[in-house]
C-alpha cells in the first residue's frame, strides 16, 4: 500500500451542531471554519476535534483552494459538513447497505486516494445519486470523467480552483483537470448523503440566488462550451459533463 498522506477537511459555516453528524463519520478531519466564528465552533465540538480558521469570504472556492494552499498532505478529502452516511449502491440488498462506521468509510476513501494517486488522477471522489440505486451502472462501476462535489478529493497541487465561482466552482474544478491531465476518478459504487441538501441554512448557502446560479452557468458554457450541458426539471438544474474517454481496444 502507498504511503499517501491524506488530510480529511470539513468546510463548515454556520453549523457548529450540524457538522457533528458529519464528524462522526470522519472523527479525525480538521474543521475548517472562518475566523469570526472560531470560537464558537471551538466550545461547540469537542477538544479533540482539530479546529483551524481562515479568512476566506465569498463561498467555498476560496476555502477549498486555502486548503490546498495551506496544508501539507499530499492528498486532501473535502467533505461537505451535512453528509449523513455512505451508502452502498453496488450489488443486491442495497436498501440495507448503509455504512456509518468510521474505520469502513476511512478505507473506502483511502482506497479511492491511493487509486487515484497511482494512474494519475488529480480528483477523486462518489457517485452524487444521494444513493439512488436505480442510477448505477453494474457495467460501469468507475468513471474517468464528469465531475464530483461534496465528498472530493484531490491529490497534489497541479488544479488551482477558480476562486471567482460562487456556486458551480467543483464542476469548473473537475473539467481542468480532465483538460490537463485526462483523467478523474469516480468509484460509483458509493454515495455519500446529505440532510435535505441545498435547503437548510448554513454552508454555503448565503452565496445561493438563482441570479448567481444563472451567471456561473453561462460561464460554464463559455468556458467550456459543448462539454457541458444544463438540464432544467421539476425546479431542479442539472448540469451534465459530457467528456467521453474510453480505453482504445489493443491491436494485434
Amino acid at each position: 500500500m502507498s504511503d499517501l498522506s491524506l488530510r480529511v477537511v470539513i468546510p463548515s459555516r454556520g453549523r457548529a451542531e450540524e457538522c457533528r453528524h458529519a464528524l462522526r463519520l470522519f472523527p479525525q478531519a480538521t474543521v475548517v471554519v472562518h475566523d469570526h466564528e472560531y470560537d464558537l465552533y471551538r466550545q461547540a465540538l469537542p477538544e479533540r476535534i482539530e479546529v483551524i480558521a481562515h479568512d476566506q469570504d465569498g463561498g467555498i472556492a476560496p476555502i477549498r483552494q486555502w486548503v490546498l494552499d495551506h496544508f501539507d498532505e499530499e492528498a486532501i478529502l473535502f467533505v461537505d459538513d451535512d453528509v449523513r452516511y455512505l451508502k452502498v449502491v453496488a450489488g443486491f440488498e442495497t436498501a440495507s447497505r448503509v455504512i456509518r462506521d468510521p474505520r469502513a468509510i476511512a478505507q473506502v476513501c483511502e482506497n479511492a486516494a491511493y487509486v487515484a494517486s497511482e494512474i494519475g488522477a488529480p480528483i477523486f471522489g462518489f457517485a452524487q445519486t444521494s444513493g439512488d440505486v436505480r442510477k448505477y451502472k453494474p457495467t460501469d462501476p468507475i468513471n474517468m470523467t464528469g465531475w464530483v462535489g461534496s465528498v472530493i478529493g484531490v491529490v497534489g497541487r497541479d488544479i488551482e480552483y477558480d476562486t471567482t465561482l460562487r456556486m458551480r466552482a467543483d464542476i469548473d474544478f473537475c473539467l481542468r483537470a480532465q483538460l490537463e491531465k485526462r483523467i478523474i476518478f469516480v468509484d460509483t459504487r458509493f454515495a455519500f448523503v446529505h440532510h435535505k441538501m441545498f435547503a437548510h441554512k448554513g454552508g454555503n448557502a448565503h452565496m445561493r440566488s438563482a441570479e448567481r446560479s444563472q451567471r456561473e452557468i453561462e460561464h460554464l458554457r463559455q468556458r467550456w462550451g459543448n462539454w457541458v450541458d444544463v438540464v432544467k426539471g421539476k425546479g431542479v438544474i442539472r448540469i451534465v459533463v459530457k467528456v467521453k474517454r474510453r480505453q482504445a481496444g489493443l491491436k494485434n
